[in-house]
């Protein structure tokens, strides 16, 4: 039930969330979800999580520390199942799992475990064939618990790899209803246990928590166990209830992400990587990185096995520098003595006639100058050079576009983009130290044999523009990161949503150039269709307001935007013949023949799987109520 009262008392209420902004509208809005001011998914006029959020990989994003930070990401698919073969396998045999029991986040989804019927001593839960991981990674198996009656007073996490060849263990020890600790953590084979914790939660609840290596070797069939250990079974008896399973590959436990046919991850909330500034929540399209191992640049013969990255006159210095991850993984790219140029070359592509962006963070060392040459088999006589102490492109030539980007302490993104011009499969780039800023492509110059530059995070994407940073090692075909898909539908979307009038407001922001239709917001039945406040933008600087019946467009009001990575202002107005827009406080041209079409559900930063925004959506509030004309112009100013 929400209060009435006066607005400095309806602010109070609802904990100040978008107060500047009800008041500049004088209504109070059905709907506010402030992504860059609470970083969460959260409507500020609720309190409640109306938006379904996923995203099928990780992702990388810039933290309010400006250092790139991955997702957490839930490698458990179905992690909150009673189904046999979902979260478990084979789970009649020993447990039987009825959900519908009350979770600790509030709601009703956790699973009871009861004993099967069945004598045999021993009972255990397991998913086999969970993940395959890189070799070594590090893992944290996480697990909401809450015990009933367990007869031998233990609850044991695994992680297994490689079947049951290697694996790490915490031994949890319960009294009664509670869990008081951890008792014996240990490991068999090539595991290593790294840490095990227990958090207690309301209501008798308790986060497990084991993080370790299970296999320093190739991580293979990697599977995971809760156990119970050995008893004689009662058919019948509660044993324990649970909630949320999670695999991470990370050596700290994250926010619980729900999963169920796909593997899940967070929405990321970026932030501008020279300030720590809050931009919101990040949309993006699929992108893969083409490149292996992007950041370590080792050939083959200083890695001591396989690798796609050659030298010409230089050489690596590994893990020489922090990175913009914060991590100590920055590699020294080193000049020899030679008159020569003096580079790196990368992995090999297949590439086909299509517009190509290549990235790599680059900081001056006693170089201060990087030159990307795209392979000229595909990009003949493109280039660009980055001089890294004024932070500029010095010089470039035959690309579509090239850029500089800051991040922290020193490194820039160093971009380039542009259009291969034949189907060839060949070595990406160069990648060049140099002593001038204005060196022309691929030229020599005479080294000392000790100067270079760091570099970090190479990326090679099909695509207009870069986006954000994909993480590779040995992934011969690339490593994808899935799109951002947010969206509102149901019952979340009904009980806020006027179907006869309403205003939208958002606030949102793109780092790079803009492809056709790029979608801030639209409501819609799901189809092209029928749809209305499609709010997109065609280019860095136009866009469109536009509504759509019954497969007819019945309006199209333009919106001009600040361009690239300039926060914009936008408000669109709309009732049955009459519809106007507002953007940075200007009005478009109205429209008095418009129409409402039925709809049920909004998404955020794209439109039915396409048209992906590339960009942050800082704000975006809805009004069940069309607002007037000046109404809309203030509230963009």
């Amino acid at each position: 039930m929400r209060l009435s009262g006066t607005k400095a008392t309806a602010i109070h209420q609802y904990r100040g969330l978008g107060s500047q902004l009800w008041d500049l509208a004088g209504v109070r809005p059905s709907l506010d979800l402030p992504f860059a001011d609470q970083k969460s998914l959260i409507d500020g006029t609720t309190g409640s999580n109306l938006v379904d959020f996923t995203r099928a990989s990780s992702g990388t994003y810039v933290g309010s520390d400006r250092l790139i930070k991955t997702a957490t990401t839930n490698l458990w698919q179905w992690s909150n199942s009673a189904v046999d073969g979902e979260t478990w396998n084979n789970v009649g045999v020993q447990l039987d799992l009825t959900s519908g029991q009350a979770d600790p986040a509030g709601g009703t989804t956790a699973i009871r475990a009861t004993d099967a019927d069945n004598t045999v001593s021993g009972t255990f839960l397991q998913k086999t064939n969970l993940a395959s991981l890189t070799t070594g990674a590090t893992v944290s198996y996480s697990i909401w618990l809450k015990p009933i009656s367990c007869p031998n007073n233990l609850l044991n996490l695994f992680v297994y790899a490689n079947g049951t060849t290697d694996y790490i263990n915490a031994v949890f020890t319960v009294s009664g209803e509670q869990i008081t600790g951890t008792g014996v953590i240990n490991a068999d084979g090539t595991g290593v246990v790294i840490d095990s914790s227990v958090t207690p939660y309301p209501n008798g609840w308790y986060r497990c928590v084991l993080t370790g290596i299970p296999s320093t070797v190739t991580m293979t069939d990697v599977r995971a166990r809760l156990n119970l250990g050995s008893y004689q079974r009662v058919q019948g008896t509660a044993r324990f209830d649970w909630y949320g399973a999670q695999l991470e590959q990370s050596s700290t436990v994250g926010e619980y992400i729900p999963t169920t046919s796909t593997i899940n991850s967070a929405p990321r909330f970026d932030h501008d990587p020279t300030t720590g500034e809050s931009l919101g929540l990040l949309v993006e399209e699929e992108r893969t990185n083409l490149l292996m191992w992007s950041e370590d640049f080792r050939n083959t013969a200083d890695a001591g096995e396989a690798r796609p990255w050659l030298y010409s006159n230089a050489s690596i210095t590994s893990n020489a520098v922090i990175a913009p991850d914060g991590s100590l993984t920055g590699d020294k790219l080193k000049e020899n003595a030679s008159t020569a140029w003096h580079y790196i070359l990368g992995t090999p592509v297949s590439f086909t006639p299509q517009v190509y962006s290549f990235s790599i963070y680059a900081k001056a060392a006693e170089r201060s100058v990087l030159q990307i040459v795209p392979n000229g088999s595909a990009f003949p006589s493109s280039y660009a050079n980055f001089d890294l102490s004024a932070g500029i492109v010095s010089a470039s030539n035959g690309l579509e576009d090239s850029f500089i980007i800051p991040a922290k302490d020193g490194w820039y993104r160093c971009v380039l983009v542009d259009t291969a011009t034949a189907t060839v499969s060949t070595n990406a780039a160069f990648v060049a130290c140099y002593d001038s800023p204005l060196a022309s492509r691929a030229s020599s110059y005479t080294g000392d044999g000790t100067s270079g530059i760091y570099i970090w995070g190479a990326q090679l994407e099909a695509g207009a523009f870069p986006t954000s940073y994909i993480k590779t090692v040995d992934n011969p075909l690339g490593v994808i990161r899935s799109a951002d898909v947010a969206s509102i539908t149901g019952t979340n979307f009904s009980s806020w949503y006027n179907q006869d009038e309403g205003t939208v407001f958002a606030l949102a922001s793109r780092p790079t150039s803009v492809t056709q239709n790029n979608r801030i917001v639209v409501i819609s039945d799901g189809t092209l269709n029928n749809r209305l406040f499609d709010i997109r933008q065609d280019s860095s600087t136009a866009g469109f307001a536009f509504s759509r019946t019954a497969g007819s467009s019945d309006m199209i009001l333009g919106i001009v935007y600040n361009g690239t990575n300039l926060p914009n202002k936008l408000a669109v107005a709309q009732e049955l013949n009459n519809a106007n827009a507002a953007y940075n406080g200007t009005l478009s041209d109205g429209d008095t023949s418009v129409l409402m079409p039925s709809v049920n559900q909004v998404e955020i930063g794209s439109i039915s799987g396409t048209g992906f925004y590339g960009g942050t959506v800082r704000r975006l509030t809805y009004w069940p109520t069309r607002l007037p004309d000046s109404t809309l112009q203030t509230i963009t100013q």
